[in-house]
């Protein structure tokens, strides 16, 4: 049997045709009462979106570093991405959320599924994306070691 969710997707609608193949999709597979396009989000609806939110995802094909990803794990929900580009150095596989191949549709249902059936599990990995958010992405931390790399710059340079 299937897993009874919504997918609520954010992002830029500006596509038109694009977004266009999303609703026959939609329409087509009669899931016009299970996946929602928001468009773009503030801020706010993001916290929102990601209070309600049991599974983040995303699964580009390429990324550098999401702040979706840095938004996701500060909220303590975990993520299921790709195993690619910057993605891997945020998300620590099968302990804040899992890494997939990007390509493989299997793979990646596998593991949201695995997600959604295990509620111990995703507390779990939610927690500790919210301690590595915490770690690594708050803004006082990102401050101290940009500091910190200036300063190590400069003695350096002083060395010269």
């Amino acid at each position: 049997g299937g897993v009874d969710v919504e997918l609520r997707l954010a992002g830029s609608l500006n596509n038109e045709d694009y977004v266009n193949k999303i609703k026959e999709q939609i329409k087509k597979k009669k899931l016009e009462d299970k996946v929602f396009l928001l468009g773009n989000l503030s801020s706010e609806q993001i916290r929102d979106e990601l209070s309600h939110a049991s599974i983040f995802a995303l699964t580009s094909l390429e990324e550098n570093s999401p702040m979706g990803i840095e938004e996701a794990m500060a909220a303590g929900v975990p993520v299921v991405t790709s195993n690619r580009c910057g993605m891997p150095y945020m998300v620590r596989d099968c302990e804040s959320g899992f890494l997939v191949d990007p390509e493989n549709p299997n793979d990646i249902a596998m593991r949201l599924r695995h997600l959604l059936e295990n509620d111990k599990l995703r507390l779990a990995f939610g927690a500790k994306g919210k301690e590595i958010a915490m770690e690594r992405f708050h803004p006082r931390k990102v401050a101290q070691q940009t500091r910190e790399v200036y300063l190590r710059a400069i003695r350096d340079f002083k060395r010269k």
